[in-house]
């Protein structure tokens, strides 16, 4: 209706142009912006454009140039208007909307995560000062570096907002937690005291402070740590249908925990325990199937050999192409003196896409 009645105005057709591209109508917006008169004059052209970059050229090097420029464009009219209340809220918006932009225009799940990686960057790198975590924006943006498992991400994000906000709800912990999917053992373990000193009861702070411990080779220290968490979550456990889960996994790291101090018969029992655990999870398929191929390489540890094969064999009836299970079922028949280990070598490379690491780990 507006263009119609204002058929020359760019800024109405800039508006159509945008909601085209929401609706996946890139070619129409792309029209839409080629039938300007003077486009170029208005940020939002920049915008639009950049989108269509994203979509129907796929050209993210020219997508990001020319974000950068409506953001450069937008900054400098945030700044002259006197009339804004909060322009640094003003400019995080303008980043927003980029970052949904990728996320929701870029389909190749590689090319989306490079973008929003390059982008959240930029995010804490402009904003990171004294006033970073005092808006609900700058948590949104670390909530989406968590939901992406963009870890390096989510640390930068994470230390920048605990410089300001140091006792942010489970800062400590979420910190704690992408340090250690890092590699990033001794950081980790830092950032955990500082979560347990805040919340000695925090249950994800517990585990990762154990699971960090035991990185570490602080098989002591690791050892209370997982018992502690056991012992937690006791009530938890007894309340929640979903139970099992957290038990299964906790009395299989307790068992690996007390082979590693020698505590070879105390293992062996709790070994058994998370095997009668993973039982009550048959209905959640995948969970109690990975379960059965982490409790199987732990008995081959152990030298239960017929155990092991007995519980990779319920593994495989679930996920009988999975490449880790049949190098399993076939280490475990190697290790029995059985030939048929070799099927399930050679099962295992046919069924791999990518041979080279099928063939080097057989």
């Amino acid at each position: 209706f507006g263009i119609k009645t204002h058929p020359n105005n760019d800024q109405l057709k800039i508006v159509l142009a945008g909601i085209e591209v929401s609706q996946n109508n890139y070619r129409k917006a792309d029209l839409i912006l080629k039938s300007l008169n003077d486009g170029e004059s208005l940020n939002d052209y920049y915008y639009v454009k950049a989108q269509l970059f994203l979509t129907i050229h796929s050209d993210y090097d020219k997508a990001n140039s020319t974000f950068n420029k409506w953001l450069d464009l937008e900054f400098d009219e945030i700044e002259r208007n006197n009339s804004h209340d909060d322009v640094g809220d003003l400019k995080r918006e303008c980043y927003i909307h980029i970052i949904t932009s990728v996320r929701e225009l870029v389909s190749d799940f590689d090319s989306r995560t490079l973008l929003l990686v390059y982008w959240i960057n930029q995010y804490v790198d402009t904003f990171a000062d004294s006033e970073f975590g005092s808006y609900e924006k700058d948590i949104n943006v670390a909530d989406l570096c968590r939901y992406e498992n963009l870890l390096e991400c989510c640390e930068k994000i994470f230390i920048a907002l605990l410089k300001n906000q140091p006792y942010l709800e489970s800062g400590w912990t979420i910190l704690a937690t992408a340090q250690y999917s890092l590699g990033k053992y001794e950081e980790s373990n830092e950032s955990v005291d500082f979560a347990l000193a805040i919340n000695p009861d925090d249950l994800d702070a517990i585990m990762v402070k154990a699971h960090a411990s035991f990185a570490m080779n602080n098989f002591i220290v690791a050892l209370d740590y997982y018992k502690q968490y056991k012992s937690k979550t006791l009530s938890l456990i007894r309340i929640d249908d979903m139970d099992g889960l957290e038990y299964c996994e906790c009395d299989l790291y307790i068992g690996i925990t007390l082979w590693k101090l020698g505590e070879i018969t105390e293992s062996k029992d709790y070994i058994k325990q998370a095997i009668r655990w993973n039982e009550t999870l048959k209905n959640d398929t995948e969970t109690y199937s990975w379960n059965c191929k982490d409790i199987a390489e732990w008995l081959i540890v152990l030298a239960q050999y017929e155990e092991a094969k007995t519980i990779i064999d319920k593994g495989l009836e679930i996920q009988p192409h999975n490449i880790e299970f049949l190098q399993i079922k076939a280490e475990v028949l190697f290790l029995l003196n059985n030939n048929e280990a070799y099927d399930y070598l050679q099962e295992s490379i046919d069924k791999a896409d990518n041979k080279l690491n099928a063939i080097l780990s057989a």
